[in-house]
């Protein structure tokens, strides 16, 4: 009656017991339940019933090392992504008589809660792209490879000019705009390798892995030119 997933396995990792939450988790039939089939024979069920997020032709890469941990009575958890979006957190718990205890409780509010403070720590509220703590953060392994392979790095520090001005003669409401509208054209600009970060109140970085001085000098002014072509729109006006 528990509302959590729970397969017996007897030492040969046939199921022995498996109660009904696991059976609806995994989409699996009574006949199959009853049958006493292996804990592989399980996670094909799994696969292709379509419970798993992974598909049925990587069968095998994402199984044998799942069996591999069970026969090994691995008891380290971990989360599972399910085809509906939720996770599940897998434990297995090695039993005397060489038998497997498993368990499968949804924890899908967990994580996602975990995500968001994550997020929180991770980025900046008002425009969404890294906030100065984690780029700091991801700078240090830029440098370190840097130092280490000599590979070519650059950095570009931009600051949005007559700020104050823009704020005392549209109020912050607008220098909000200013600051999220800026973001977003660097955002669309820069490589999917490069770190874009807002590290002050009007001052942004973006960090250029693999760019030497002319690459970033380069990109530093295709960036003016598009702040400069993009002006923002307010109250029927355009604002350069």
């Amino acid at each position: 009656h528990v509302d959590y997933g729970v397969i017996l396995l007897d030492e040969n990792l046939r199921a022995r017991f498996i109660n009904h939450a696991s059976r609806q988790l995994w989409k699996m039939s009574d006949a199959l339940a009853q049958s006493r089939p292996s804990f592989r024979e399980l996670m094909r069920n799994a696969c292709d019933s379509g419970a798993f997020a992974a598909p049925a032709s990587r069968f095998d890469a994402y199984v044998e090392p799942r069996v591999a941990l069970v026969r090994a009575g691995d008891e380290t958890p971990i989360d599972l992504q399910l085809a509906d979006g939720s996770t599940v957190r897998f434990c297995c718990k090695a039993l005397p008589a060489g038998g497997r205890f498993l368990s499968y409780t949804d924890v899908t509010d967990l994580v996602r809660h975990a995500e968001a403070l994550e997020r929180l720590a991770t980025t900046d509220e008002m425009t969404g792209i890294w906030n100065r703590r984690h780029f700091l953060a991801l700078a240090e392994g830029a440098w370190a490879r840097f130092r280490d392979e000599r590979a070519p790095l650059a950095l570009l520090i931009l600051d949005l000019d007559v700020f104050k001005s823009i704020n005392d003669r549209f109020g912050h409401n607008v220098g909000d705009a200013v600051i999220e509208h800026v973001a977003g054209i660097c955002r669309d600009a820069k490589r999917d390798a490069d770190i874009l970060a807002r590290f002050g109140g009007e001052e942004f970085v973006v960090l250029l892995p693999d760019a030497h001085g002319h690459a970033a000098v380069v990109f530093a002014e295709e960036l003016r030119r598009r702040i400069e072509a993009e002006p923002l729109a307010i109250e029927g006006d355009s604002l350069r």
